[in-house]
């Protein structure tokens, strides 16, 4: 009876494991990274006392929901634009260590390899869902480009 070695087994307990443990600690560690490069928005309070006189005039309550709707706004833009920044760094670091396990997929590991596969993966799935909001151009073309590198890794990895 021919037994199975640990090496022959990809699929054994301890690679798998090796396999999660990667990516868990790549995912945090980019969006940390992210964080690092992309300062957060600054609180700006657009909510100012309401106009409470007794004769408030209906230009000056048009005034004050006026100014209310403008600071909403750029507010919005600015947290857009730190949402697209964020996105676009995360989508690099993905990129890059997807671009590292096809280049170099001779020297990795398969059990390091997947690990930065599945964690740039992760990132990937979180970052859109996370920004799906921001209906940047740019992003869209980082995030269609990591789809790109994740289908020539697993297209790679089938022809193995």
């Amino acid at each position: 009876m021919a037994k199975k070695t640990r090496s022959k087994q990809f699929f054994s307990f301890n690679n798998v494991a090796y396999i999660i443990i990667i990516a868990l600690i790549f995912s945090p560690l980019t969006f940390l990274i992210s964080n690092t490069f992309v300062s957060s928005p600054n609180a700006v309070d657009c909510y100012k006392p309401y106009p409470s006189k007794p004769n408030v005039s209906a230009e000056e309550l048009q005034a004050y929901q006026d100014a209310m709707h403008e600071c909403e706004l750029q507010q919005s833009t600015i947290e857009d634009n730190q949402e697209t920044q964020s996105f676009i760094i995360i989508s690099i670091i993905s990129l890059l260590a997807i671009l590292a396990t096809i280049v170099f997929s001779n020297s990795l590991s398969r059990v390091v390899a997947y690990g930065l596969f599945f964690g740039s993966a992760l990132n990937t799935i979180i970052s859109i869902l996370r920004e799906s909001g921001s209906h940047s151009f740019l992003a869209s073309i980082f995030g269609t480009i990591v789809f790109i590198a994740v289908i020539i890794f697993i297209n790679k990895e089938l022809k193995q």
